[in-house]
């Protein structure tokens, strides 16, 4: 993925919380990501130890309440916040339906690489 690329080669900067990390572990022991994770020959403990590579941390105080549909999800925007983020990049549809938070564009991967790396996008589209 681009957005992975970019945070490898440093272009960007990503930020998580190790609550944050915390769900991307438990998401990634779903059942249906079982198979993929066989077929790319990665376990949930290398996917981890790559995106904490590839993140810094922050710690957060009180969360403020964000996402109706799922309190499990106002870590995100909080985090974006607490570091003055320029975007919180997600595919989560609670998160995206809000657009904006605190003045901080919601916008999926697609869309943030469309506005901020609109010639990386070219390079990697087929003609």
């Amino acid at each position: 993925m681009l957005v992975v690329r970019l945070a490898e080669e440093r272009s960007i900067e990503i930020w998580a919380t190790m609550e944050m990390l915390a769900e991307l572990k438990e998401t990634l022991h779903y059942n249906r990501l079982a198979p993929r994770l066989r077929e790319l020959k990665l376990t949930v403990g290398d996917l981890i130890a790559a995106v904490a590579s590839l993140v810094s941390l922050t710690e957060l105080g009180e969360i403020e309440r964000v996402v109706p549909e799922d309190a499990d999800d106002d870590i995100f925007p909080n985090c974006a916040r607490a570091v003055t983020a320029e975007y919180l990049i997600s595919g989560n549809k609670h998160l995206l339906r809000l657009k904006e938070w605190a003045g901080i564009p919601i916008v999926a991967p697609r869309e943030f690489l469309e506005r901020e790396f609109p010639s990386e996008l070219q390079v990697t589209e087929p003609n």
